[in-house]
């Protein structure tokens, strides 16, 4: 599970493990979603400078 999330949220998208169920289906694109956001937000910190 945890290496399904890790390819999933970083968009790698190896193919190898893919979800079958409607359910799991929508569950992969929030998360994606939610890794894509996530990760914006982390670049973002690193981009911005400090005081």
């Amino acid at each position: 599970m945890l290496y399904f999330s890790t390819v999933t949220i970083t968009t790698l998208g190896y193919g190898d493990i893919a979800p079958v169920t409607h359910r799991g289906r929508m569950l992969v694109a929030l998360q994606t979603l939610f890794g894509i956001v996530f990760i914006g937000l982390f670049l973002n910190s690193l981009a911005t400078p400090r005081r």
